[in-house]
């Protein structure tokens, strides 16, 4: 949205609010937001939204996406509504979301939707809650940097050129170099040249995350960034330790991109452009704009401090690791076309037929992630974890800048999906994470009719079990290993939960109440789930809850699980699955006097 029209801007989407909505713009709330008690099913709800010119024939299935109206936002539930505000106002109030020098001047915008087909529902909020300031409002064509999304689009631009023929996956470094113009390095380690892009695109490649003779600026520390620089950095490279495993690298997704390049012959962006951003209509997606589109069509992100941190200066051959901007239109479209793909939905018709194949191919899972609390995995840039049981597999990505956080998730089992797009860095990139998972996360279920009274204290639930440390990459912080204490109580299992026996006998006790559910357990799985009922539960006892915990006892879903395996560790240990904040948590049986 351009900056010379944010006054204006202002003006017209508070007036839409209040003549459509009822809603004062001076009385609080988060701009962009609608309180769903305030709506009726068929009332007509004002969206941010820029009308979209382009092709109805270009855009076929997905121009919902793109130019919501009120019939459609009509047919979304009020639940649906009320969660995604909930959820959005929740996150406005995180991490340094209230700091003085970024409240009301930058914010969030986020898109869910329920399925392929279902309307999409996009809400928006300031940082710090309350009045957003002219320049802190988005509409869905405003810019925002997507950072590492990026690299799911150079994933699929790799398996696009290798269903064509043009490479394959387990091409060498040494291969695509030798039939290009760029020589072929003296490699200290010759292990270097034998990196196929296969391992680059799965973090396995053994690359360190970054390289060490970057030299760019605060801004963007991977401008001015050369062919030069890069390969004289893989020639010195002495080994590469953990080849094989995973190891999150941008280093590997920004050589990627320059391998794809120069294969091809055109520019990464004219390549990506080509195979995945004009067949889904993605127009606002771009890594090169004009003077007049920073101005204009950017989301100025905030640092820490307070100040503009974007990346507006040349990005150097590092591209495909995260160079691009996009729209929360253009990234609700690219998702809803990719829940398509992964359920094989009658709609991916309308996808080219190599497109389609390159998107499937990137959500194979090809190797463990290092996230063993989630039971992740990675495929091509995609990685993968359980929710709502591990029949449920959520496809995610992440990024995040000084300035800016992005996240986009889908539940292959459902069709449901999100993504959100931040400006406020300040806010934490992991708040941004934590709204869409939770987006993501179905609604509350109603509790079902209890199915009879369980077993006594012989139930075979009964005992301890130990859950993994969790850091801050799910959102959370623990110095120790927790302990869920389960037992027996009025033929109810209650679940305790403390670092230690004393203390989970002293925590909060938590009735699991047992569903009957048309669930289905992958093998190993005893068949009963059990939804945590008690509303003061609070997986970490002793931390002041945050906005997001709080929400999520309202809209979210903690549910248990149990196993009888923990596949990843390849044993037979009883384990649970504590459901929680759209993560499952996998907690390995112990003995109770282990502590």
């Amino acid at each position: 949205m351009p900056r010379t029209r944010w006054l204006w801007s202002w003006v017209r989407v508070a007036a839409m609010y209040a003549t459509v909505c009822g809603i004062h713009p001076c009385r609080g709330g988060s701009m962009g937001v609608v309180d769903g008690d305030a709506l009726s099913e068929n009332a007509p709800v004002p969206m941010l939204a820029r009308p979209f010119t382009g092709s109805d024939t270009q855009l076929g299935l997905w121009q919902h996406l793109r130019t919501p109206s009120a019939a459609t936002f009509g047919a979304r539930s009020r639940i649906e509504v009320r969660r995604a505000n909930a959820l959005v106002n929740a996150w406005a109030r995180t991490g340094s979301c209230d700091d003085v020098r970024i409240a009301g001047d930058c914010g969030v915008i986020a898109a869910v939707s329920p399925g392929v087909l279902g309307p999409t529902t996009v809400v928006t909020a300031a940082a710090g809650g309350g009045l957003a300031s002219p320049s802190a409002i988005f509409d869905q064509s405003t810019l925002f940097e997507i950072a590492s999304n990026t690299k799911v689009f150079t994933a699929i631009t790799m398996e696009w050129m290798a269903v064509q023929g043009v490479i394959r996956v387990n091409d060498t470094l040494n291969e695509i170099l030798k039939v290009t113009t760029t020589p072929i390095p003296r490699w200290q380690d010759p292990a270097v040249g034998t990196l196929t892009l296969r391992e680059l695109a799965t973090h396995t490649s053994g690359l360190p995350k970054l390289p060490s003779n970057l030299h760019g600026t605060p801004q963007n520390i991977f401008t001015g960034y050369t062919d030069a620089d890069l390969f004289q950095f893989l020639g010195n490279l002495s080994s590469l330790p953990t080849r094989g495993s995973f190891l999150y690298s941008n280093l590997a997704f920004g050589l990627l991109g320059r391998l794809l390049e120069l294969k091809a012959g055109v520019p990464y962006e004219t390549l990506v452009r080509e195979a995945l951003l004009t067949p889904l209509g993605m127009a606002d997606t771009k890594i090169f704009l004009t003077p007049a589109e920073w101005k204009n069509s950017v989301a100025p992100g905030r640092n820490a401090s307070g100040r503009f941190a974007e990346r507006n200066t040349p990005y150097g051959v590092l591209k495909g690791q995260g160079a691009f901007h996009s729209s929360i239109r253009d990234m609700a479209t690219f998702l809803a076309a990719s829940v398509a793909v992964a359920q094989n939905h009658t709609a991916a018709r309308q996808i080219p037929e190599m497109l389609r194949k390159a998107m499937r191919a990137c959500m194979e899972p090809q190797a463990s992630d290092d996230y063993p609390v989630t039971h992740g995995r990675v495929g091509d840039a995609w990685e993968m974890y359980s929710s709502g049981g591990p029949t449920h597999n959520v496809v995610w990505k992440s990024g995040c800048t000084d300035g800016y956080g992005s996240y986009m998730a889908m539940d292959v089992s459902t069709g449901r999906s999100a993504v959100a797009l931040g400006s406020c860095g300040a806010c934490g990139h992991h708040a941004v994470a934590q709204l869409t998972r939770q987006l993501v996360d179905l609604p509350q279920r109603p509790l079902p009719a209890m199915a009879g009274p369980l077993p006594a204290d012989t139930h075979p639930y009964t005992g301890c079990y130990r859950l993994p440390k969790v850091d801050d990459r799910v959102g959370r912080q623990s110095r120790n290993a927790s302990l869920l204490y389960v037992s027996t109580v009025a033929s109810n299992l209650v679940l305790r939960v403390g670092s230690s026996i004393d203390s989970a006998q002293a925590a909060t006790t938590v009735s699991l109440f047992p569903l009957n559910s048309t669930f289905q357990p992958e093998s190993g799985m005893l068949p009963t789930g059990f939804a945590l009922v008690n509303d003061t539960f609070d997986l970490w006892p002793g931390r002041s809850s945050d906005p997001l915990e709080v929400v999520d006892r309202q809209f979210g879903r903690r549910e248990l699980y149990f196993t009888a395996m923990v596949s990843w560790r390849q044993d037979r240990a009883p384990a649970t699955i504590l459901h929680v904040d759209g993560w499952e948590l996998y907690a390995s049986r112990i003995p109770c006097d282990a502590l």
